[in-house]
């Protein structure tokens, strides 16, 4: 609905789990937690662009406006809105890949499914590797706006039993044949 509503002035639409932006706060560096309270399970970071002046077009007005519709809207799946620093926000983005080489070995996935199925995607996942061995850990984020997630399954191979190229077909097989990814 957002991209419909903003047009072509969305430049942006990226998503941070709760667990990427852990994994952010504690081993990125100069980066601060823009969040008041508890994490939410999935930031999404929106960006407006536009060639146009800011006295032609006030993209901060229009991203207010189209927000604040999305949150009267009962199905926007929206709960709140945090107004920053955009730096703030894209430091966290950019650490994340960083971030995660301190949590242990990493099996970084770079996955398409459909948009309107990322976040089903992502916990079926979760529940999947979970279910196959609990030192398995999944941090995902990316650029859910066209269908993409890094998704990045973090383990220690001294406790993990798991192989992890099995790891990887069976996320592969959820990404292709449960989600035609």
């Amino acid at each position: 609905t957002l991209e419909r509503t903003a047009g072509e002035t969305l430049s942006a639409f990226e998503v941070l789990s709760r667990a990427a932006l852990e994994v952010t706060l504690r081993h990125g560096s100069d980066v601060r937690n823009p969040f008041a309270g508890d994490l939410p399970a999935y930031a999404v970071l929106i960006e407006l662009t536009s060639t146009m002046t800011p006295a032609q077009l006030d993209l901060a007005a229009l991203l207010e406006e189209l927000l604040g519709e999305h949150l009267e809207a009962d199905s926007s799946g929206l709960e709140d809105v945090v107004v920053g620093r955009e730096e703030d926000f894209w430091a966290l983005r950019h650490q994340v890949s960083e971030s995660l080489r301190h949590e242990g070995s990493v099996l970084a996935l770079d996955l398409s499914v459909p948009r309107s199925s990322l976040a089903r995607f992502s916990e079926t996942v979760r529940l999947r590797l979970a279910a196959t061995d609990p030192g398995l850990r999944v941090v995902d984020f990316g650029h859910w706006g066209d269908g993409g997630t890094h998704l990045n399954v973090v383990y220690d191979p001294e406790t993990v039993s798991v192989d992890p190229s099995i790891v990887q077909q069976i996320v592969y097989d959820l990404c292709v044949d449960g989600f035609g990814g």
